[in-house]
């Protein structure tokens, strides 16, 4: 879960996104699209201070996971 945080940090291995164009979508328990980011190799960074309380899923690429906002 992320706890009192304003920022959420990715971090790929360093050939995860060469040559790929991929995107970190965040989607809300509606199935909503809440946040979107171009992800590039190595450390991203995304501000989700912005965000309420609740469950959100990640997605990048074909991946999936559940992350908890409690502010």
């Amino acid at each position: 879960s992320i706890r009192r945080q304003r920022q959420m940090c990715i971090r790929e291995g360093p050939d995860a996104l060469i040559g790929t164009k991929q995107s970190l979508i965040i989607y809300n328990m509606l199935g909503e699209q809440v946040g979107r980011q171009q992800l590039t190799a190595g450390k991203n960074e995304m501000n989700i201070s912005n965000l309420p309380d609740g469950i959100y899923f990640i997605k990048i690429g074909n991946t999936a996971k559940k992350i908890v906002v409690q502010k």
